[in-house]
């Protein structure tokens, strides 16, 4: 049996979304985020506008990752901008971490990845549970046993 985990991204929590102090700040109170949130180089890109300080924002995203034997870790790591409209760009601080055999692949608690610089702070909180699914070619069997035992008896 294939051993897999799953990875649910649950939510991310800004508590600074920008610099807005000064002539060289973006106007208004409120920033624009792409944020690339990347599990064992699956890849998901959370684009959101009105990102205000101290905000949490519900996520739910999930990745699915086999461990099986010859696999002794994998990152989960997250990196980004905040959109600007009348100057460039500004990156996100990103930050990574690794989790693996060693610490049982953080199965069973909430973990979180923290970002931070002088102009943006945020947290990434995600959970990873154990998923155990057969082997294809198990489920292949079992559809076309399924399939004729249908035809047999309508």
């Amino acid at each position: 049996m294939e051993k897999r985990i799953k990875v649910t991204i649950d939510s991310i929590q800004v508590r600074k979304s920008e610099s807005y102090d000064g002539w060289f700040s973006e106007p208004g109170n409120s920033a624009e985020w792409s944020l690339n949130i990347t599990v064992d180089s699956q890849q998901y890109n959370w684009r959101a506008n009105n990102i205000r300080d101290n905000s949490d924002h519900p996520i739910g995203r999930e990745f699915y990752v086999d461990v099986n034997n010859n696999k002794t870790q994998f990152v989960v790591r997250c990196s980004g901008i905040e959109i600007d409209d009348s100057s460039a760009n500004d990156p996100l601080p990103a930050n990574e971490l690794t989790l693996g055999q060693s610490n049982d692949w953080g199965i069973g608690s909430t973990q979180t990845l923290s970002a931070a610089n002088e102009d943006f702070n945020y947290k990434v909180f995600f959970t990873v549970t154990k998923v155990y699914q057969f082997d294809d070619i198990e489920l292949g069997r079992i559809r076309t046993r399924l399939d004729l035992n249908e035809f047999i008896n309508p």
